[in-house]
Formats: C-alpha cells, sequence, structure tokens
C-alpha cells in the first residue's frame, strides 16, 4: 500500500511531470551519471528557486529508474501533505527498499527483530539500524548494483537542522570504508544552510551539483516547447469553436513569447497559464488568456522590476481576483484549512468546516489552475491540494498577496474551534445533520462512515496543531478549549494518539492554570500519562 511522498502517492496527483522533450539536457546529464561505470560521485544535489522543474525532472527520472529496476525509494516531502519529518524520511526509504530488494528486506527484518524499540530513537540510529546494517549483512551483494533514492524538496522537511542531518548522514556514510550501495538524488531550493553544509569541507568530494537555474538559455527554449504544444493541442482539440480555425498562428503570434517571457524560467507559471484555459466554464479560452496577459501587465506595475518572481505572484493576484466577493471569506478559509491540515477527503472536509457541496465549489472554482479540486463524484474519496508549493508561499506573505494573506495561527484556530464542534457531538447524530450527505450508490460511503472518518481524523490529528499555534491566537484557543466538555472524549479515548495529546496538555498547562472547571481533562491527562510510561 502506497503512502503519502511515493513516486506514485494517490495524494501527489497529477504528478509533475515534463512535458514532451522538455529537461533533456537536465535529465541527459542525470541519466550519464547514473549509468556510468567510471562514477566519481554517488551523490548529486539538483537545486534551483521554487517553480523551475525540480520536482518533474525528479518524478522523470523516478519513471524511468522505475522502469529499469534500479530505483530504490523515491520520497517526496512536503509541508501540505505533513510529509516533512526527518524520522519518517529514513522510514519512507526502508519501507520501499524493502519492498524491492528481498534479501534486504529479511536483513530488516532480522535487525527489527533484535531491535524493535528502534524507532523514535533519533534520525543517527534509524540510519545506522534500518540502512547501514542490514546491507551490511548481504556478503554477495554484486559490486557494480546500485539502486537510485530520490529525496525531492529536502527544504519541506520540518527544521533546517533536520534538513542539515539528514545530508550529513548520507555524506558520512559515503565517507565510510563500506559505503551502502545507493545513489542519492537530493532535490531542493539552494537555501542558505543547504549551500552551506553541501560546500562545507565534510562533503568536499562526495557530490556534484547540476543547478536549475532561471538563466539557463535551454529553460526559456523548454518553456517555449511547452506552451506552443499546449496551445496547438487545445486548437486541434477545439476546432469547433468559430473564433478559433485550425490556422489560428498561436506559435507565430505573441502569446507564446509573452508567456514564455513572463515566466522567466518559471515552469510553474507557464504551467499555471495552461491550466487556466481548461475550464469549461469558459467559453473563449484563448480571448481568456489574453485577458490574464492584459491583467498582468497591468499588476506588474506595481513589481519591484528585479523581483524574479514578481510575474508569478501577479499570476497569482489575476486568479484570486476571479474570486466572488460573496464566497471571498469561504475561499480563504478553505484554502487556509487545506495550508494547516493534512489531507482528508473534500466530501469530509467539507463537512468538518460545516460547508455543503454547491457552496464548496462555487467558493473554489475560480482557483482550478492553482489546486486540485476532486470532482463531485470522487469527492468521498479524494482531497483538495495545491499544485505547487509556491500557492501556499504567497498566500501566507502578505507583502506579496495583501487582500487575500492567510493568518494560519486564525485558520488554526477556526479549524480547532469546527474539530471541537464536531466533538461535542455523537458519531450518530453527526452524520443525520452532516452538510454534505454522500451519493446513494453501491461504492460510496454512507453517512455514518463518513461520520466515523471525521471522527478518526480529528482525534488523530487535532492535537498537534495546537502546538504550532504562535501567541496572538492563544486567547481564543484556551476560551474554545475551557467551554469544551472534554468528557466527550471519552466515546474516542481509545483512539486518541498518545504523544500528541500529552503535547497538547502540556500546551495547554503554559496557555492556562488548570481549573477545577477542568477535571474531565485532569482525567484524561493521568489515563494517558500511565499509558505514556508503557510505550
Amino acid at each position: 500500500m502506497l503512502t503519502d511522498g511515493e513516486l506514485h502517492s494517490k495524494s501527489r496527483e497529477p504528478f509533475p511531470l515534463c512535458s514532451g522533450r522538455t529537461r533533456m539536457v537536465s535529465k541527459n546529464e542525470i541519466y550519464h551519471w547514473l549509468y556510468s561505470v567510471d562514477r566519481q560521485y554517488n551523490m548529486l544535489w539538483l537545486s534551483g528557486p521554487a517553480g523551475v522543474g525540480k520536482s518533474a525532472v525528479a518524478q522523470d527520472i523516478g519513471e524511468f529508474m522505475l522502469s529499469s529496476g534500479f530505483i530504490g525509494a523515491a520520497v517526496f516531502l512536503s509541508r501540505s501533505r505533513r510529509v516533512h519529518d526527518s524520522e519518517r524520511l529514513i522510514v519512507l526509504i526502508a519501507g520501499q527498499l524493502a519492498s524491492k530488494i528481498r534479501s534486504y528486506n529479511q536483513a530488516l527484518m532480522l535487525v527489527l527483530e533484535e531491535n524493535p524499540t528502534v524507532f523514535g530513537k533519533g534520525k543517527k540510529i534509524l540510519f545506522e539500524k534500518l540502512l547501514v546494517e542490514p546491507f551490511s549483512t548481504l556478503k554477495h551483494w554484486p559490486k557494480y548494483r546500485t539502486y537510485l533514492i530520490i529525496i525531492d524538496g529536502l527544504d519541506e522537511c520540518r527544521g533546517k537542522m533536520e534538513q542539515v542531518d539528514i545530508i550529513r548522514l548520507i555524506a558520512e556514510n559515503l565517507n565510510s570504508r563500506a559505503p551502502l550501495p545507493l545513489l542519492w538524488m537530493i532535490c531542493s531550493r539552494p537555501e542558505h544552510h543547504l549551500r552551506e553544509v553541501f560546500t562545507s569541507h565534510d562533503l568536499s568530494g562526495l557530490y556534484w551539483e547540476h543547478d536549475l537555474s532561471l538563466d539557463n538559455p535551454d529553460f526559456r527554449s523548454d518553456i517555449e516547447i511547452y506552451v506552443a504544444g499546449e496551445l496547438t493541442w487545445w486548437r486541434a482539440h477545439n476546432s469547433h469553436n468559430p473564433s478559433h480555425s485550425p490556422e489560428t498562428p498561436f506559435t507565430e503570434g505573441g502569446e507564446v513569447k509573452q508567456i514564455t517571457d513572463l515566466a522567466s524560467g518559471f515552469f510553474v507559471f507557464a504551467s499555471i497559464m495552461m491550466r487556466s484555459m481548461h475550464n469549461s466554464t469558459i467559453a473563449d479560452p484563448i480571448s481568456h488568456l489574453s485577458t490574464i496577459l492584459n491583467s498582468m501587465h497591468r499588476l506588474l506595475d506595481s513589481f519591484p522590476k528585479n523581483d524574479p518572481l514578481g510575474p508569478l505572484h501577479a499570476l497569482y493576484l489575476t486568479v484570486l481576483d476571479n474570486l466572488e466577493a460573496e464566497h471571498l471569506p469561504r475561499s480563504l478559509t478553505l484554502l487556509g484549512s487545506c495550508a494547516v491540515y493534512p489531507p482528508i477527503p473534500v466530501l469530509h472536509f467539507a463537512n468538518l468546516l460545516g460547508i455543503g457541496s454547491e457552496y464548496f465549489y462555487a467558493s473554489l472554482q475560480p482557483l482550478h489552475p492553482v489546486l486540485f479540486i476532486p470532482c463531485l463524484p470522487i469527492a468521498w474519496k479524494d482531497s483538495l491540494r495545491f499544485l505547487h508549493v509556491t500557492f501556499p508561499d504567497f498566500l501566507t506573505n502578505s507583502n506579496h498577496s495583501g487582500l487575500y494573506v492567510l493568518d494560519l495561527d486564525a485558520q488554526r484556530s477556526h479549524l480547532i474551534d469546527a474539530c471541537f464542534h464536531v466533538l461535542n457531538d455523537t458519531r450518530t447524530t453527526y452524520a443525520k445533520n452532516i452538510s454534505w450527505r454522500p451519493p446513494e450508490d453501491a461504492t460510496s460511503p454512507s453517512a455514518l462512515s463518513v461520520s466515523d472518518d471525521i471522527f478518526t481524523f480529528i482525534t488523530n490529528h487535532t492535537w498537534d496543531v495546537f502546538a504550532e499555534t504562535s501567541s496572538p491566537s492563544l486567547g481564543v484557543l484556551r476560551d474554545t478549549v475551557i467551554s469544551f466538555d472534554f468528557s466527550r472524549l471519552q466515546q474516542v479515548s481509545g483512539k486518541i494518539p498518545v504523544r500528541p495529546f500529552i503535547r497538547f496538555i502540556s500546551w495547554f498547562c503554559k496557555v492556562v492554570s488548570v481549573s477545577p472547571c477542568l477535571y474531565p481533562m485532569q482525567k484524561l491527562s493521568r489515563y494517558y500519562s500511565r499509558r505514556k510510561k508503557r510505550i
């Protein structure tokens, strides 16, 4: 069963892929490294700013190596999908290796039998026990047999030191007498702390860097190829539109050049522009494209001329300006909740927030160029998600997003209030009153099943949100917690994760002194403290 963050994890759909013959220079250099018999380095750092296509290159390389039988593991880290823990990263790598290499799987099982408490003991021990020790027992490993490990979005991993530690663990092994039979492909933004560790003396001679820089002339050509191809495809599949005959000169006209110029090397920009055309509610997509370009040129006058992300931010503002004023508060609530909570099917997500299907889709419909929005038939099993990390980054920066800025602390408070409102109910009563009822067919879940899933989701994920909230919203959260009847938790007490709940109790004790009105909470605290000792 696939977990979030793998090469073909459902939560990553649509997968980022290089279009047609784009990024061929970069991919060919990487393939040459992978298949070289006199390879000098066993680690690659694929660096570049957000939006240039690192994940697409990683996905393409991963797909090719999978078909060749040489992919060991591929982990795509993401804050929005909650795949951002360094220890979990090592566990995911080991799990994927075990699913592909039988001898390693057997060796790993023996190590785990001897060390059943290895999980939770830190990255260094996990790396040693889950990766180094199992491979060290495989005495007859073919000398030239290596597997590729892809770690995409290392800068998405929680904590700068966690990111640095992962690189150092890999480097220490590469420097050892018996390095793992693995090739490491690390993809990330060139953040200062990562640049610092990669250029340190400890990593000298251990890796090579391929920089997806914005000034690479091949990237402009790649974007031209992609945009021209998309416009040509649209023309071929929309010949019924009387305003655009098959002879419409897209590639000779101004659209391709304008988009390529504005993209400035950011593939994500071109991708969003093309997605804006694929909307069944737009009668004339090419005119719509021209409208977007005209709006952007006006907006760009207010951006600093030397800001490389200016066009992308102007495009995000143009997309957001299509939101209707009556839906805007709900739209921002949905975006904010998507940013702070792990993925959950949209039917469950909307019900948790008390939003019906009609209002849900009306609030998000203009955002399809920047969001994956599951259609109604699959709303019960697929989640809302950002198509690129630059969009939530944009939304949380008031200097860039202005009117549309997301206050994540306020969003967390709103979401926790919604969760506690649900927990004040019973599963059965809540199932009777949900806003968006599942379809009545053989494949869809029942309302009671949806209710159970929502209760389970809240039980698993609510407690850590408190610790992520900073001081401005503490008063609101404190009032929410104090007014909550904690005896309600007894209906889910056996399912509450221990450590997050203990962290929640610690958080609350710092915010307000425990009073007699919180007696049920004190009982639960003692109960979970006793359970924690047995872990």
